[in-house]
């Protein structure tokens, strides 16, 4: 999955969710990975997206990358 700047999306990346805040990549869904304690097979029945991780909201399935997702940083 990539963001609408062209740049491929990676987990642990910290994105911008429009207003509603921030979250952490904990899933990249086609691309079969996850984050420690996301296991892929809690996550089969879904084909595409990525999964975000936010304080406010919780977890969040987005099905594709639109312009209110931003990253913020990439982990280090």
């Amino acid at each position: 999955m990539k963001y609408t700047t062209g740049e491929e999306m990676q987990l642990g990346d910290t994105v911008q969710l429009g207003s509603s805040g921030a979250g952490i990549v904990v899933g990249i869904i086609e691309a079969g990975s996850f984050s420690k304690g996301y296991p892929a097979e809690d996550w089969a029945y879904l084909s595409t997206g990525a999964l975000i991780l936010t304080q406010e909201i919780g977890l969040i399935h987005y099905l594709e990358s639109d312009e209110e997702l931003r990253l913020i940083e990439r982990k280090k």
